[in-house]
């Protein structure tokens, strides 16, 4: 057990801060407190900054269905913003020198450098050392002294609602594209939005996809904190985090875990599935099939773009045709396995599958993916030990 002594920004320091956020062009990240992601809604609401979560981001920061969400792409935003506040933000630049544009770099965090990370770059101008949601509510509580620029704020509202609709309008978009396949495998994204719609807005989403995290994420729309949580630290604890945390939030709250096939082969499965029968532990498991370490083959023809792989299509170690059934491994241990391998069956074998969930046992659905599908596929940057594998399926 672990007592933690808060500390409050200065006074000072906070009024510093909100005369930077009143002046100019701003992006916020978000970190995962309860009570850091409603004081980062309220500044943001307050000066319409736009709010990113980054590819990086292990768990739900800001609610996905705001106008000043603004995606995960941290990029395009940054490079003609003047203020850029990272709010338990440990990675917000892939590779370290990608970081774009001249803004200064705010970061708010209790240990804004962690000990534990070995090469750690946040190209930070100032720190904010202490409890996120005090500071965070210190600065939104000076600004409103100091006064706003109404008509400047109301103009950035504007453009950020703005993006805002046609984001999630491409995102419709996707969803409908992908749902309504009637040929060959399923869409990740038919998946994911599938999921969000039978598992209703009280479930828990522990994820341990690699290829299909930022999919996910896209689609599952989470709109408080806790609804999402990307597994950290190496593969294959996916599965015990899960069993962990349907422990903490009792019967009332469903829990869901996505997987890849070649993360799910890294989890002790039959010991897993078998506690989850014993203690009383029902989650919901989505295996995301894709017949192979898609991950760890993109990541390699990236690197060597010319090499033997490319040019012979073969690469040694990445398929996955001769693993087993996972449907039928769960059947094994007494788990409910359903198989969905057409758009067409993923809704009934969801729906299935919550209800045995909701009925007090474990179920798991095995999707049959599309290796190519509408949405981003390709890799993205390794996260470090604290922030999820850096090598995934």
């Amino acid at each position: 057990m672990a007592a933690v002594a808060r500390r409050r920004p200065g006074a000072a320091r906070g009024q510093d801060r909100a005369d930077r956020g009143r002046r100019g062009r701003r992006r916020a990240h978000a970190g995962r407190d309860p009570e850091a992601f409603a004081a980062l809604a309220e500044l943001a609401e307050l000066l319409a900054i736009p709010a990113v979560e980054p590819q990086s981001a292990v768990c739900a920061s800001f609610p996905r269905t705001h106008p000043l969400h603004a995606g995960g792409e941290l990029g395009p935003l940054a490079a003609d913003a003047d203020l850029v506040i990272l709010a338990g933000c440990r990675a917000p630049w892939y590779p370290p020198s990608a970081k774009p544009g001249t803004a200064t770099v705010l970061v708010i965090d209790e240990t804004p450098h962690r000990p534990q990370i070995a090469y750690q770059v946040l190209a930070a101008d100032r720190y904010v050392g202490g409890e996120m949601a005090l500071a965070l509510r210190a600065i939104t509580a000076r600004v409103r002294e100091l006064g706003v620029d109404a008509e400047t704020v109301r103009a950035r509202r504007d453009r950020a609602e703005a993006a805002h609709a046609a984001a999630d309008e491409a995102r419709r978009g996707a969803e409908q594209a992908a749902l309504a396949r009637t040929e060959g495998p399923v869409d990740p994204v038919a998946v994911a939005a599938a999921l969000r719609e039978v598992l209703g807005p009280d479930a828990v989403v522990i994820d341990e996809t690699i290829t299909h995290s930022r999919v996910i994420a896209r689609h599952l729309m989470a709109e408080t904190p806790g609804r999402y949580r990307y597994v950290q630290g190496g593969l294959g604890q996916g599965l015990g985090v899960a069993l962990g945390a349907k422990l903490a939030l009792g019967a009332d709250r469903p829990v869901a875990f996505t997987v890849g096939d070649g993360s799910w082969l890294y989890n002790p499965v039959l010991p897993g599935l078998m506690a989850s029968a014993q203690y009383g532990l029902p989650v919901l498991i989505v295996v995301f099939t894709n017949g192979m370490y898609l991950s760890m083959r993109h990541n390699h023809r990236r690197v060597y773009p010319d090499g033997a792989a490319t040019r012979t299509g073969y690469q040694l170690g990445v398929g996955l045709s001769a693993q087993p059934d996972a449907a039928a491994v769960a059947a094994a241990a007494g788990i409910p396995g359903f198989t969905a391998a057409a758009t067409r069956e993923l809704a009934p074998s969801l729906e299935k599958a919550v209800a045995t969930v909701r009925g007090g046992h474990s179920a798991l659905v095995n999707v049959v993916l599309s290796t190519l599908h509408t949405e981003r596929s390709e890799p993205h940057a390794p996260r470090n030990s604290e922030q999820g594998p850096g090598q995934g399926r």
